[in-house]
């Protein structure tokens, strides 16, 4: 991985990672990843890597305090206070951030068992072809 691409992959991160703290998965990949995704493709990295590095970073913010918006949902369900249940699930954090930096930085650990998974069957631009043909249909159903 060209040293370009570390920053690129550490402010993304970063980005998304207090993106992920303030407001939800959803919106923030709507307005965000229109913009980030022809900046990592222009810098090589895969558009199925910068994804999975998108969403992690994305529930990892949505479990950190001081918002932690899934940690007020497990709360209300559990019935364990907030602030005891953030403490508790710090370990899982630093345990997250860790596997975080490892899929970022070694993209062979997302992208191999989908490779291993597909191989012999079909290639992954026709699945990529074929999901995208699923979401026209999606979508096409739902603006009419």
């Amino acid at each position: 991985m060209e040293p370009q691409t570390v920053g690129v992959f550490a402010i993304i991160n970063v980005w998304f990672l207090l993106m992920g703290m303030i407001m939800d998965a959803i919106p923030a990949m709507t307005i965000f990843v229109p913009v980030l995704l022809p900046i990592s493709n222009s810098l090589g990295i895969d558009p199925i890597h910068f994804g999975v590095v998108v969403v992690v970073n994305l529930m990892i913010g949505l479990i950190t305090p001081p918002v932690g918006a899934l940690l007020f949902v497990e709360s209300k369900l559990s019935g364990v206070p907030f602030g005891n249940l953030a403490h508790r699930a710090m370990p899982f954090l630093f345990s997250m951030l860790i596997v975080l930096v490892l899929i970022t930085y070694i993209p062979q650990l997302d992208l191999h068992p989908g490779a291993v998974f597909l191989r012999g069957k079909r290639d992954m631009k026709n699945v990529l072809d074929k999901f995208r043909n699923i979401l026209a249909i999606f979508a096409a159903g739902i603006l009419s």
